[in-house]
C-alpha cells in the first residue's frame, strides 16, 4: 500500500509540473468586424511555409499565409510581393493583399506570429473597388 501511495504521489508531481502548451490565438478584423481563432494549422518544409485556418476553403471567414522559401526570420519585414501570398476569406469571398512593408514577423515562445498593419485587400479577379480593410496578428498554433 505504501508503494502505491508513493507511486501516486510521484505521478501527481509529474503531471502537475507538465507544461501547459496552449494554442496561440490569431485575431484580425475585416472592415471593423473582429475574428479570433486558435483552430489554425501549420505546414512547412524546405521550400514553403503555410499558416492557415483549418478549414480555409470551407469556412466563410479565415486566412491563408504562404511564404516561399520556407524560412521565417524573427523580426523580419516581408517586403517583396514574391515572398508572401496572403489571402483573407470574408463572407465566403477571397481577398488578396498588396503587402510590401505591411507585414512583420516575430518569434515568441517557440512560435512565429505575423503582425499585419491596416491594409486593403482586393477581391480576387475583380476590380479594385471591391475591397476590404484588414489588420491583425496571425499566430502559429
Amino acid at each position: 500500500m505504501k508503494k502505491l501511495m508513493v507511486a501516486l504521489l510521484l505521478l501527481t508531481t509529474v503531471y502537475s509540473c507538465k507544461k501547459d502548451k496552449r494554442k496561440a490565438f490569431s485575431t484580425w478584423s475585416v472592415n471593423g468586424q473582429k475574428f479570433s481563432t486558435n483552430d489554425v494549422r501549420l505546414d512547412f518544409g524546405k521550400a514553403i511555409y503555410i499558416l492557415s485556418t483549418n478549414n480555409f476553403d470551407r469556412d466563410s471567414n479565415g486566412f491563408l499565409i504562404v511564404i516561399n522559401g520556407g524560412g521565417v526570420l524573427p523580426a523580419h519585414r516581408l517586403d517583396c510581393p514574391t515572398d508572401m501570398c496572403f489571402k483573407i476569406r470574408y463572407k465566403a469571398n477571397y481577398y488578396v493583399g498588396k503587402l510590401p512593408g505591411r507585414v512583420t514577423s516575430s518569434y515568441n515562445n517557440h512560435r512565429n506570429s505575423f503582425n499585419l498593419n491596416e491594409t486593403w485587400f482586393y477581391k480576387m479577379n475583380y476590380t479594385a473597388e471591391d475591397s476590404v480593410l484588414v489588420k491583425g496578428v496571425f499566430s502559429e498554433p
